[in-house]
């Protein structure tokens, strides 16, 4: 990521009007559906049936402290795993995807 994309993420933590979506690749989609990843197994099943319930492109909200955390490195080793396994995108702007 350049240090413009890593900025322009930045400022949009910043504002109280933005979102950010986690979109599950088919990678991760994969991984659940063989259950032989240990991180991935112990997600609840809701959450399971959601991810593999995403059609190519669809998602679901996470906190903007995940994505401050993932981009600064804090984040803890289970969610950084889970969140390399997709996408992280703001609200709506298709060019703004970490």
């Amino acid at each position: 990521m350049t240090p413009e994309q890593m900025q322009r993420f930045r400022n949009a933590i910043k504002d109280n009007k933005v979102d950010f979506y986690f979109i599950p690749s088919g990678k991760m989609k994969i991984k659940l559906l063989e259950k032989q990843d240990d991180i991935l197994n112990k997600l609840p099943a809701s959450m399971i049936t959601s991810i593999l319930s995403c059609g190519p492109g669809d998602g679901f909200l996470i906190e903007s402290s995940l994505v401050t955390k993932y981009l600064d490195g804090s984040l803890d080793s289970n969610n950084a795993y889970f969140l390399s396994l997709g996408e992280i995108r703001v609200g709506g702007i298709i060019d703004m995807v970490l």
